[in-house]
């Protein structure tokens, strides 16, 4: 990617010159984004707030790092990273959403269904979401619209909750233990569809929710999202996806380059 003051020469200049020394092949494609800033002005080592990437990777995990910078990416308009926005975004989105929809999710299997994923099918509305997320990621992805792409995955996230609070498995495995299996089945899919979604972005992560799932290596599963369904097979051992920030553990300026 390039910044959007750098745009001209990629697009027009330099394409031009290689057109005129012939024999060479055209950029088909500028990925360009606008600026990102630190909070409302510029990463400055002068000024003290330049990021310290590789101490910020090391303390919060690069998993986080990487959900976060694409989560604000300044694809349409300028973004400001802050110290705040990262551990609340994280927190909300990444732990809140995804994360808790995964967990309950193999949780209550573990608990329900003898630690096994449920033998039961599962549900075509479902397996029409997982496709339509991964062919929306697809093609968001191949566009560069990376953020786009991952708030794509995020909403699907958000699906899953839903489905899980109007399934009521805690009430239909007294009632009609067929249909809990049958929705249990439902959501452990959709937990290996974020699994494998999430990949790019979080794979730390993402290995971890495919061994709760003993559903091998991700890109293992690429091609059976939302056509073959996992199937009946023992659970891992249960592990929290993403760890929350807790407000003692949030960034703070120590992360900032400061020059010698």
């Amino acid at each position: 990617f390039i910044g959007k003051d750098n745009t001209p020469f990629h697009a027009i200049t330099w394409p031009a010159m290689l057109m005129g020394m012939g024999g060479y092949n055209l950029p088909a494609t500028v990925a360009a984004n606008e600026y990102l800033n630190f909070g409302s002005g510029k990463f400055s080592k002068s000024r003290g707030n330049v990021v310290r990437l590789d101490r910020f990777a090391e303390e919060f995990g690069a998993d986080r790092l990487r959900f976060y910078l694409n989560a604000i990416a300044p694809e349409t308009q300028d973004a400001e990273f802050t110290f705040e926005d990262f551990g609340e975004r994280v927190n909300a989105e990444l732990v809140n959403v995804v994360g808790n929809f995964i967990y309950r999710t193999v949780s209550f299997a573990k608990k329900y269904f003898e630690g096994r994923v449920p033998d039961a099918g599962v549900k075509e509305a479902v397996m029409g979401e997982i496709r339509s997320a991964a062919a929306d990621m697809d093609v968001l992805t191949e566009g560069f619209r990376f953020r786009q792409a991952q708030g794509r995955v995020v909403e699907f996230a958000r699906y899953g909750n839903r489905f899980f609070d109007e399934a009521a498995p805690w009430k239909t495995r007294k009632e009609d233990a067929g249909r809990a299996a049958e929705d249990i089945a439902s959501c452990i899919e959709m937990a290996r569809a974020l699994g494998v979604l999430l990949w790019p972005v979080t794979p730390e992560g993402s290995e971890r929710v495919l061994k709760m799932l003993s559903a091998g290596a991700p890109r293992d599963n690429i091609g059976a999202l939302g056509r073959e369904r996992l199937g009946p097979r023992p659970l891992g051992d249960i592990s929290i996806p993403y760890e929350k920030i807790d407000d003692a553990g949030m960034p703070s300026a120590c992360l900032l380059y400061t020059s010698p």
